[in-house]
């Protein structure tokens, strides 16, 4: 009926599958083209057959990781559901990302935090791709696009994960605060990070807080 050119595939060969969900066929083609040093990104495109045609309609990411940036993070999709509605249709993935410390971090943690976000891709009746659903998604267009991609996202970064950043500052001591901690030595001046460690100084060291036993009690006389 139809047939797609050979897609960019360096580290694997592309790999096609066809789905059924929402009462429809969809033709998915994962690919896995090259990126560079510490970092991918694989492709899975969405297609469908209309007019005797096979068009794309949607990319997502589907696995990849970046490496250097601290935290480092691997992160990977999996498609949910396809749904109709008398608006249009709906695909809906899940978005899951876990970070670590970077490989260059003198402080090893293999597992810092994770974080799965529902994430829905809507076109109406008139449309022939579909579009990121910010209405109806568990997180937002920007935070998909710094997380689950292969560049350092930078110092938007910390400003898209600080609630995790502020959990740790408050948390408990050991090597994921020590981890934090090189993180702020690292950036000094950036203001993305300005909560951060305003929470962290106010956590006092473990040795300054009084046990449960009495040591560490100063006398009082």
């Amino acid at each position: 009926m139809d047939y797609l050119d050979s897609t960019d595939s360096h580290y694997g060969s592309a790999t096609a599958s066809v789905v059924n969900s929402g009462g429809k066929r969809w033709l998915v083609v994962n690919s896995y083209p090259r990126c560079g040093t510490g970092c991918s990104l694989d492709h899975s495109a969405w297609f469908e057959l209309r007019d005797g045609k096979l068009r794309k309609v949607l990319t997502v990411p589907l696995s990849g990781h970046e490496i250097y940036e601290n935290p480092a993070r691997r992160f990977e999709t999996r498609f949910a559901r396809a749904s109709r509605s008398k608006d249009g249709e709906t695909l809906e993935f899940v978005f899951h990302v876990e970070f670590r410390s970077s490989v260059g971090s003198s402080i090893d943690v293999s597992y810092l935090w994770g974080d799965e976000k529902v994430v829905r891709f809507f076109r109406s009746t008139m449309q022939t791709e579909f579009h990121f659903d910010a209405k109806n998604s568990e997180a937002s267009e920007s935070f998909v696009d710094a997380i689950f991609g292969p560049r350092e996202a930078g110092p938007q970064l910390f400003e898209l994960i600080q609630n995790h950043l502020l959990d740790i500052a408050r948390g408990p001591n050991g090597r994921r605060r020590e981890w934090l901690k090189e993180v702020l030595d690292e950036n000094p001046d950036l203001p993305e990070l300005a909560p951060v460690r305003a929470a962290f100084s106010k956590v006092l060291p473990a040795a300054a807080h009084p046990r449960r036993d009495g040591v560490g009690i100063p006398d009082r006389k």
